[in-house]
This record gives structure tokens, C-alpha cells and sequence, in this order.
């Protein structure tokens, strides 16, 4: 995740990870260690891959809940073409459908720990 955009002037200041917890095709939530602002003019690209494929979706933080050990879970909304959001809902389809049939495949990584523990180290 980079914040791309603030106060609609172009910011160039690196990315941090960040752990998705759920995302659709209006929007994502994850969880992360910056805390970061809830305002109309800041806006962030969040890199992604699904299926072999690379998605970067643009989108503006509409909540925000503090967290135990200074994390923090966000709630984004995509503002994004429909024909970015019908190819990210194909290809969510199509990962559910392959993990329904191989529930666990290293190609998909995902994570079962506490938030805490992915950002440790």
C-alpha cells in the first residue's frame, strides 16, 4: 500500500505492507501499522496479485478501528473503471472456486496467526 495522493497534490513517499484480511469488488479491509488519516483527499494504491495476475486498485480509507499492539484495521473503498472491478470480481471468483477444490496451496498464501505476529520483525 503507498499513499499516492494528498490534498490533491501527488505524493511519492515509498509503501508499506500491509495484511488484507477481506476484499470484494467495492472495496478491501486490512490491517497495518501506520496510522492513517480518514479524509476525502488522501488516496492510496493498493498492489495486490490474485491468480497469477497483478492488480493495483486505487481507493480512499472510509473507517478506521485502533487495534491492540499499535495496529490499526482500515476500511477502503476502490474508486476504480467497472471493467477493473468485473476483472478483480473474475478473478476472485475464480480463486474461490480453486480453493474451494485445494484448500491450501502455497501459491496462496495466507495467514493465521495474529495480525501481530505478521508484522513482527
Amino acid at each position: 500500500m503507498t499513499i499516492t495522493q494528498l490534498a490533491g497534490r501527488p505524493l511519492s513517499i515509498g509503501n508499506t505492507p500491509i495484511l488484507i484480511d477481506d476484499i470484494g469488488g467495492g472495496g478491501l479491509s486490512f490491517t497495518g501499522k501506520m496510522e492513517l488519516p480518514i479524509r476525502q483527499d488522501v488516496m492510496m494504491k493498493f498492489s495486490f496479485e490474485i491468480n497469477g495476475k497483478l492488480f493495483e486498485m486505487t481507493g480512499q480509507c472510509r473507517r478506521k478501528d485502533e487495534l491492540k499492539n499499535q495496529l490499526y484495521s482500515y476500511g477502503v473503498e476502490f474508486l476504480i473503471k467497472e471493467n477493473d472491478r468485473d476483472k478483480l470480481i473474475s478473478a476472485l471468483h475464480d480463486l474461490q472456486m480453486h480453493l474451494k477444490e485445494n484448500p491450501y496451496n502455497p501459491i496462496y498464501p495466507y495467514f493465521k496467526e495474529e495480525a501481530v505476529e505478521y508484522f513482527r520483525g
